[in-house]
């Protein structure tokens, strides 16, 4: 595909995997697993049923399943310009985040640990599943939700 593209995929029942597209993707699925690698630019994915599985250099993202986990390993160069969305009913989330990057962080499960592995500035935690504080002086929100499962932050 030409570099830079806008594209729309979805489908109704069944995976979607894109490899090596920079541009801005919405990638929606009823019931199937969502896996992005070596994308570039902003990523809106949503799927009612299935894991997401995302690596690349972003400055938007939403990852949205009803159902599985979530795993993003954000490159170098990665920066929020807008808020960003983590959410999903039933599985873990883990975030590999660049050292450097900014944001401020809303972490909350429902059933499951929350492990923060980047230095938080006025940090709030409730009772071990809910974190709030600024990576790196803050920056735009990075919203995180799991209604059952673990989260991890860490560093790529």
């Amino acid at each position: 595909v030409p570099a830079g593209i806008q594209a729309s995929i979805h489908t109704h029942d069944g995976a979607i995997i894109v490899d090596g597209v920079r541009g801005g993707l919405r990638l929606r699925t009823g019931d199937g697993h969502v896996e992005a690698t070596r994308v570039d630019g902003t990523l809106n994915v949503d799927t009612g049923d299935g894991s997401i599985r995302v690596r690349g250099r972003l400055d938007g993202m939403s990852l949205h399943t009803g159902d599985g986990s979530i795993e993003a390993e954000l490159m170098s160069g990665s920066k929020m310009t807008t808020g960003w969305d983590v959410t999903t009913g039933d599985g873990h989330v883990t975030l590999r985040l660049p050292s450097d990057f900014s944001a401020e962080l809303d972490a909350h499960t429902n059933d499951g640990r929350l492990d923060v592995d980047l230095p938080l500035g006025a940090t709030h935690k409730a009772g071990g599943n809910e974190v709030r504080g600024k990576l790196n002086g803050g920056g735009p929100l990075l919203k995180v939700r799991t209604g059952d499962g673990a989260i991890r932050i860490q560093r790529s």
